[in-house]
């Protein structure tokens, strides 16, 4: 039994639409021992058991402050320039963030898990896989268009970037800027209720 305060749990139906609580919910008790004692990277951030749930728990955190600063930018006009420059409506909800933000590095539950994987290597490394194939079908999370791309760009356009065209669109663009905040300032961060040497000693007993 895993004795940690599972706070990513208490915010899926808090943030997320009705449709997707249900399969998000299952596919996060299906996966609770990974979620709870993974690190959330090898080194560069939340680098500790347990840092995985930190770092999702701190972008849906961050996004929630950062969606209603933003919404005031729409509707009083960013300071200093005229107001309303832009349409006063996003192309997103905030639920189509939380559901990015929360399957967004779904593969460091295993690669940096606190027990062995049912799963083998490919699918460990392949996201695609569960974007289209797992998550849909086992678990009925079937993602939009913009979704896709936010999860494709969170990290930034890398290799993709054009001059001429926006390949990271605005879902993916605001979920890139929680994505950094968490990972390269709050990178430090701790949210569990447990000490990384109680989580270090919990994932050990999993089998890693």
């Amino acid at each position: 039994m895993i004795s940690v305060k599972d706070q990513l749990r208490e915010l899926i139906p808090k943030y997320m639409a009705e449709w997707m609580v249900e399969g998000v919910l299952k596919f996060h008790d299906d996966h609770l021992e990974e979620i709870l004692t993974a690190k959330g990277s090898s080194h560069n951030h939340q680098a500790w058991y347990g840092g995985y749930h930190d770092h999702v728990v701190q972008c849906l955190t961050i996004a929630d402050d950062l969606w209603k600063v933003t919404a005031g930018y729409l509707e009083c006009g960013v300071p200093g320039y005229a107001p309303r420059l832009v349409k006063n409506e996003l192309m997103f909800k905030f639920e189509n963030v939380a559901l990015v933000l929360y399957f967004h590095d779904i593969e460091k539950i295993f690669k940096y898990g606190g027990r062995r994987s049912i799963y083998d290597e490919k699918v460990l490394t392949n996201k695609d896989i569960w974007y289209y194939g797992i998550l849909p079908e086992k678990y009925g999370i079937r993602f939009e268009h913009n979704e896709l791309n936010a999860l494709e760009y969170i990290h930034g356009e890398g290799n993709d970037y054009k001059k001429d065209e926006r390949v990271m669109h605005p879902l993916a663009a605001f979920c890139h800027t929680v994505d950094v905040l968490s990972a390269r300032v709050f990178h430090n961060a701790r949210w569990l209720a447990h000490s990384e040497e109680e989580a270090t000693q919990m994932a050990a007993k999993r089998g890693r």
